[in-house]
């Protein structure tokens, strides 16, 4: 296996990792340079014993919006020239963004 493919996997894990993690286990210390701060002996310590995998936890409730900046690990990605929305993501650390394989394949993003 190769290690771009090892790396993929453990970015993979580490999403779900903390979605099962109780929100106070990670803190954003600057939304605007994404400076996030995640600790993963602390998300151990403090891992949500009720969440269920593939059960879905209602954010928005009767199509109410969210404040700004309420869910500051999700990220939208847009493309620049045609100014559109082309899909979502999550902050996994500062610097990286993990997203669907398709949203980078242009001949599989239709």
């Amino acid at each position: 296996m190769s290690s771009q493919a090892i790396w993929w996997m453990l970015a993979v894990m580490a999403v779900a990792l903390i979605s099962c993690v109780s929100p106070a286990a990670l803190s954003v210390q600057n939304f605007g340079e994404m400076d996030v701060d995640l600790d993963v002996e602390s998300e151990r310590a403090q891992f949500n014993s009720t969440c269920k995998c593939g059960k879905k936890f209602t954010r928005i409730v009767g199509g109410t919006e969210t404040q700004v900046n309420a869910y500051p690990w999700q990220a939208a990605l847009f493309d620049k020239d045609t100014n559109s929305f082309v899909c979502g993501g999550s902050l996994i650390t500062n610097q990286h963004i993990l997203t669907a394989a398709h949203c980078f394949a242009p001949e599989v993003r239709t």
